[in-house]
């Protein structure tokens, strides 16, 4: 069993970081709330859209916002699934363990289902009734576990956790260095080909493919101890955000008058959005592996943080849209680019202290749950 390491920590920390703001990205407009100033288009359906949808505009922020968006969202869950594989393979998952880790998911929704319907019962009390032409239902706010959307990630977890992992551990001992290299090189062939096109989405099977691939991924630089110079980390991190924003740009330049990007790169297209994503990916696992980071408060926050990644998973997706509620009513006015972009930090920010500070009561309740759990499996025994 490899030991904690604070790496990993803030690794998991800036990555659930990454994917708050690029939900943010994906969230409805302020349209719901405001009036958009003048220069947007009122058919602008996404927050994204609000850097993005004005003809003739190739600006650097544009260009930072689409990295954001094509990086931290794909790119943060395949880091996560990465860090799996790295911790789990070739390590022995009892049926009692794997229950146990798939409770606490269903554990954290339920408690957190609690949690939003609460703050949505206080919106639609305190806010909506200010202004007649809005409309809010809350319901009993499970997010939807079996819908694949909002919870999608924490649902191939747990299908994976449970039934994929025990069946790949049959054949982990029969993996050579090359063959298990061949396979991950495999794997992500098949993961491109697949990327929301020749296999339909059903079952999350375009997810789970994933999974598989980065627990592969994990599993072979934890077990061959792969390394790479922080020197060439450097170089290599460089050299692909230059090649990036030179593409970036160029290509917006050529269609500057006309904003059109289509919803999917071509396959044939060296930026394409898995590889990207991928790529990203996998600088971020290898700078966690191979830079050490010192023992301190950082290390302290960072190891805390991270117990409650999920907790902050499930809270920060359904509070977004509920963020700019406030902000308009209390405080943010400024939707211009740059008043955007810090509100989106800022906001990541409040998200992932509130998510962590509220989850903090949902792992001292997880205890006792924990205890009874453990009472029940062990009488199964």
């Amino acid at each position: 069993m490899k030991e904690r390491n604070s790496n990993f920590d803030l690794l998991r920390v800036f990555t659930i970081f990454c994917i708050i703001i690029f939900h943010h990205f994906c969230a409805n407009t302020p349209t719901l709330f405001v009036t958009l100033p003048a220069e947007f288009d009122e058919n602008t359906h996404f927050f994204y859209d609000l850097i993005n949808n004005i003809p003739g505009s190739v600006s650097r922020l544009a260009l930072i916002m689409d990295f954001c968006y094509g990086h931290f969202g794909n790119g943060g869950n395949l880091i996560f699934m990465t860090i799996t594989g790295y911790f789990l393979f070739g390590r022995k998952i009892s049926f009692p363990r794997r229950v146990r880790t798939v409770a606490n998911i269903l554990y954290a929704i339920l408690f957190h289902g609690i949690v939003l319907t609460i703050i949505d019962i206080f919106i639609l009390f305190v806010y909506l009734p200010l202004s007649s032409n809005k409309s809010y239902h809350p319901i009993f706010n499970l997010p939807n576990w079996f819908s694949g959307d909002n919870m999608w990630y924490l649902q191939v977890y747990g299908l994976f956790i449970l039934i994929v992992l025990p069946i790949l551990k049959l054949f982990e001992n029969k993996l050579t260095q090359k063959k298990h290299l061949c396979l991950v090189i495999a794997l992500i062939f098949i993961n491109f080909l697949s990327y929301r096109k020749y296999i339909p989405d059903v079952w999350l099977s375009t997810k789970m493919e994933n999974f598989i691939m980065c627990y592969y991924m994990g599993g072979y630089i934890s077990r061959y101890k792969v390394r790479i110079s922080s020197k060439k980390l450097v170089l290599y991190t460089l050299i692909y955000l230059a090649a990036y924003f030179i593409y970036e740009y160029s290509w917006r330049y050529s269609c500057a008058t006309s904003y059109e990007k289509p919803l999917q790169y071509s396959y044939l297209d060296v930026m394409q959005p898995f590889v990207c994503a991928l790529i990203f990916a996998v600088l971020c696992f290898m700078t966690a592996v191979n830079i050490k980071m010192p023992s301190g408060i950082l290390s302290k926050a960072a190891g805390s943080l991270s117990t409650s990644t999920i907790g902050i998973y499930i809270f920060h997706y359904n509070c977004i849209g509920l963020s700019f509620v406030f902000a308009d009513k209390f405080w943010w006015h400024d939707w211009s680019q740059k008043g955007y972009f810090i509100f989106v930090i800022l906001d990541s920010l409040l998200l992932m202290i509130a998510g962590y500070v509220i989850d903090l009561f949902r792992l001292l309740s997880y205890k006792r749950f924990e205890t009874a759990l453990d009472d029940m499996l062990a009488r199964a025994e």
